[in-house]
């Protein structure tokens, strides 16, 4: 992750986005970050007169949110506001304006919803290639706690370096886990004390693994946590996530595929759109 210079913000003057934007400010002020304010409306347009007709209501809403964020003393580079798909626009804004970390609502739904993840925050996640912070609906600064889960892939390390980076600007306590995944089941035959010797020497070997990983990171100044689980590794993020009262999680993504288009790892969406908490 870049030095967060250019944050967009991308609001519907929604309950969740007074989330993101109060996040937004405390990334902003501890990180010296200038704010791009996007609004996206639905299309309202005159087919007789051939115009688009403004949306007053909408006006004064993002002015009250720009006066709120000059109020802080963070600087809006710029605000904008424009009609159309909003997940497109956010990310077609995001790489015009060459943007270091969009932040934006999960959306409306229930927090008790099994799935709160809101339609356009998904479509951003999946598509976006700059680190998108969806904030949960009902979260409130500061962030005290972080959990980065790792793989020991590229993308994991660098979701690492990312938290560390985080954890120490805002003085947060920083969970490290990795998952050991169960071995499958043995075939009829084997041995049951093979078995059991076979799972003490996988988790011997991934335990390594895991402690050899972390001595590339410079954790000075950061109070961290190892925590070493296993099981089916979605699961076992969103049960720490909401047993140790994580504020935010930081995770890898893959990158892109043949087409040119982000991909979410399988472990990654579903912790998505469980959303345990900020991610």
């Amino acid at each position: 992750m870049k030095l967060l210079e250019n944050i967009l913000l991308a609001t519907d003057f929604s309950k969740s986005c007074e989330d993101a934007l109060n996040v937004a400010l405390d990334v902003s002020i501890k990180l010296n970050s200038e704010i791009t304010l996007l609004h996206i409306s639905p299309e309202a347009h005159d087919p007789l007169l051939k115009i688009d007709i403004p949306d007053d209501s909408a006006l004064r809403q993002l002015q009250e949110v720009q006066n709120k964020i000059v109020s802080a003393g963070v600087h809006v580079k710029q605000t904008i506001m424009e009609s159309g798909n909003p997940f497109i626009s956010i990310l077609q804004h995001a790489c015009i304006n060459d943007i270091n970390l969009i932040i934006m609502g999960s959306g409306e739904k229930a927090s008790s919803d099994k799935f709160p993840l809101g339609i356009t925050a998904e479509r951003v996640i999946r598509r976006a290639d700059k680190p998108v912070w969806i904030v949960k609906k009902g979260f409130k600064p500061p962030i005290k706690k972080i959990l980065c889960p790792v793989d020991f892939s590229k993308t994991s390390q660098h979701a690492l370096k990312n938290s560390i980076h985080l954890a120490r600007s805002f003085n947060a306590e920083l969970i490290v886990q990795t998952v050991i995944k169960p071995l499958k089941s043995p075939l009829l035959g084997l041995d049951r004390k093979d078995t059991q010797q076979e799972k003490e020497i996988n988790s011997k070997q991934k335990k390594k693994i895991f402690y050899n990983f972390l001595k590339d990171f410079d954790f000075y100044n950061v109070i961290f946590t190892k925590m070493i689980c296993e099981g089916e590794a979605h699961s076992e993020i969103i049960r720490v996530a909401r047993e140790s009262n994580c504020d935010l999680i930081i995770a890898g993504s893959r990158g892109l595929n043949d087409f040119q288009e982000f991909m979410l790892g399988s472990v990654t969406k579903k912790v998505f759109l469980e959303l345990p908490c900020s991610i």
